[in-house]
C-alpha cells in the first residue's frame, strides 16, 4: 500500500506539472479580455493545499511539493498579467491579491493559535475544497461556451485528457490514503474533465457533420447553378436555330407584287 501510495504520488505531481506548463495567451502585447480571476483562485487554492499538507502527516508531502510548484507559477503568471495588463486591470488585480495575502495570513494565524492539529486540519482542509470547488468555475465556462457555439475550438482535447488523468490520479491517491479532503475536489474535477471529454466527442463528430453537409450542399449548388447555366444555354441555341430556320423559309419563298 505504502509503494502504491508513492507511484500515485508522483503520478499525480507529474500529470499536475504539465497541466501547470500551459501558457497564457498574450494578443500583441496586451491581455486583451482575459481575467485574473482563474490565475487568482488558483493561487488561493494552491496556498491552501501547501498548508494543508504540512499539516497532514499522512502522505501530505505529495500535496505540499506540486502546491508549492503551483504556487509558483500562479505567481509567474500573474506578474505576467501585470506587466501587460490596463491599469484598472492591475489595479483589480492588485485588491484581489493583497485580500488574499491578508485572508491566508490571518487563516495560518488563527489555526495555529486556536487549533489543535487535527481541528486545523478540518478547518483547512474544508478551505481547501471550498477553494477548489470555485477553481472549477472555468471547466463549467468552457463547457458553457462549447455548448452555445457548438464548437470545440475552445476546449483543446489534450487540456481535458490532460484534466482527467491527473483528477484520477489524485482520486486515487485520496482512496489510497482515505483523506476525504482530497478525495471531494478530485471526484468532482474527474467528472467535470468526463463531461468534457464527452463534450468534445458529440461536438467534434457533430463539426464533422455539419463540414460534411455544407461541403454536399455546397456541391449541390453548384451542380443546380451548373444545371441551369445549360438550361439556359440550351434554351439560348434552340431560339437561334429557330431563328435561322425562320429566316431560311422566308429567303426560299418568292415575294409577290400585288399592284
Amino acid at each position: 500500500m505504502a509503494l502504491l501510495v508513492v507511484v500515485l504520488g508522483v503520478l499525480g505531481n507529474i500529470t499536475a506539472f504539465v497541466g501547470l506548463i500551459s501558457p497564457m495567451i498574450l494578443r500583441n502585447g496586451r491581455n486583451g479580455s482575459y481575467s485574473s480571476q482563474p490565475y487568482l483562485s488558483s493561487l488561493l487554492a494552491a496556498l491552501l493545499w501547501t498548508y494543508y499538507g504540512i499539516l497532514n502527516k499522512h502522505g501530505g508531502i505529495f500535496v505540499v511539493t506540486i502546491s508549492a510548484l503551483n504556487c509558483a507559477f500562479q505567481i509567474f503568471y500573474l506578474g505576467i498579467y501585470l506587466c501587460y495588463g490596463t491599469s484598472p486591470q492591475r489595479k483589480k488585480t492588485l485588491i484581489i491579491l493583497v485580500l488574499i495575502i491578508l485572508f491566508y495570513t490571518g487563516m495560518i494565524l488563527s489555526t495555529l493559535l486556536a487549533a489543535r492539529n487535527l481541528q486545523r486540519i478540518v478547518v483547512v482542509g474544508t478551505l481547501c475544497i471550498i477553494a477548489s470547488i470555485f477553481s472549477t468555475a472555468a471547466p463549467l465556462t468552457i463547457m458553457h461556451k462549447v455548448v452555445t457555439t457548438r464548437s470545440v475550438e475552445f476546449m483543446p482535447l489534450g487540456l481535458s485528457l490532460g484534466l482527467f488523468l491527473n483528477g484520477a490520479c489524485w482520486l486515487a491517491y485520496s482512496i489510497a490514503t482515505h483523506d476525504m479532503f482530497l478525495l471531494i475536489p478530485n471526484a468532482i474535477g474527474v467528472v467535470l474533465s468526463t463531461i468534457q471529454l464527452v463534450l468534445y466527442t458529440l461536438y467534434r463528430i457533430y463539426g464533422k457533420y455539419v463540414v460534411k453537409r455544407s461541403g454536399l450542399e455546397a456541391e449541390n449548388t453548384d451542380k443546380d447553378i451548373a444545371r441551369r447555366c445549360d438550361i439556359e444555354e440550351n434554351d439560348a441555341t434552340s431560339s437561334t436555330s429557330s431563328r435561322d430556320v425562320e429566316l431560311a423559309i422566308h429567303s426560299v419563298i418568292p415575294s409577290k407584287d400585288f399592284g
